[in-house]
């Protein structure tokens, strides 16, 4: 994809990746994904991220979660 397949696309050693984690499986419960508690971002991790939210968006993503 893109032409980076060799580098991305899945978590192993030598490929990048970012990634969220939250408390819960966001595939049972959408919802956990308005608590963010750590963002990986090329190896950094950032506890307790601030999350700048934009009322549009927010918006547009209650339609699917509630």
């Amino acid at each position: 994809m893109a032409g980076i397949g060799d580098i991305t696309g899945t978590l192993e050693p030598g490929k990048c990746a970012d990634m969220i984690v939250v408390e819960k499986n966001p595939l049972e419960d959408l919802l956990v994904l308005r608590n963010v508690d750590m963002v990986i971002v090329q190896g950094k991790v950032i506890r307790a991220p601030k999350v700048k939210k934009k009322q549009i968006v927010e918006t547009e993503l209650d339609k699917f979660l509630n």
